[in-house]
């Protein structure tokens, strides 16, 4: 299965920083009896260092 990733941290502080990712997976279902279908997914997330 191929997939696609693009993803960016943003620093807001020395200790706080937001980050975010998409992820698109080709054909991921496909088997012997279904077809192939795009799957997209999409997160967020907040890192905080000390």
């Amino acid at each position: 299965m191929t997939n696609l990733r693009v993803g960016a941290q943003l620093a807001i502080t020395e200790q706080l920083s937001l980050r975010g990712r998409y992820t698109r997976y080709f054909d991921a279902g496909e088997t012997d009896n279904l077809p192939g279908f795009d799957l997209d997914v999409i997160s967020a997330g907040v890192t905080w260092q000390w």
